[in-house]
């Protein structure tokens, strides 16, 4: 198998992966809001303790997947230099945060469930102050783009009115220049006609 065939299958490797951790995440964030609406009996504990073991070998297996993942492609790549270092730091990472989860594993159930609800609900409100955060950023975007496309239509239809006003002034400009002159020719008539008839005589 060619080296860009392999990278190519790489890739598309860790991608499908990032999408179920992204789905797992999902599932946790719909598990949290069920659990912050329902009242936690003794069955309902059980049921919690259940999810969340099956969530975290859920969390473990996708982890343990994405790691063979960069080894595979740290071995692939080996004679690379830059991005065996690259791959290296990020295996770290997912090590470390196998720890991490590792760690939880073992303390979740330390905790009371009135700590728990405290904890899931201030969760639940950062979310939910997240979400209005993006709605008001959301609305003020649309805000600014009717704005926007409003100044448009403005500007494209000034150049038609200034245009079709100039055709009118245009068309009456002669008009006005003929009754000027029919006004002054009859002022001087009437004017000549009483001093002929000795109306100003001394």
């Amino acid at each position: 198998m060619q080296y860009s065939q392999i990278q190519q299958n790489s890739n598309l490797n860790e991608r499908q992966l990032y999408q179920q951790l992204r789905q797992r995440v999902l599932l946790l964030e719909d598990f949290l809001v069920d659990q912050q609406q329902q009242s936690l009996t003794l069955s309902q504990q059980q049921s919690q303790q259940n999810i969340q073991n099956q969530f975290s070998q859920q969390i473990r297996n996708i982890v343990l997947q994405i790691e063979d993942c960069l080894v595979e492609r740290q071995r692939q790549n080996v004679f690379e230099f830059d991005l065996g270092q690259q791959l290296v730091q990020q295996l770290n990472a997912v090590r470390q945060f196998k720890e991490l989860l590792q760690q939880f594993e073992q303390n979740q159930f330390q905790y009371q469930t009135q700590q728990e609800q405290t904890e899931l609900k201030k969760q639940l409100e950062y979310l939910e102050q997240a979400k209005q955060e993006l709605e008001a950023r959301l609305t003020q975007a649309d805000r600014k783009v009717s704005q926007y496309l409003r100044q448009i239509q403005q500007q494209q239809q000034q150049p038609e009115q200034s245009s079709l006003l100039t055709v009118v002034t245009r068309q009456e400009q002669p008009f006005q220049q003929k009754r000027a002159q029919s006004s002054s020719y009859s002022l001087k008539q009437e004017t000549n006609g009483l001093f002929l008839n000795g109306r100003f005589s001394n």
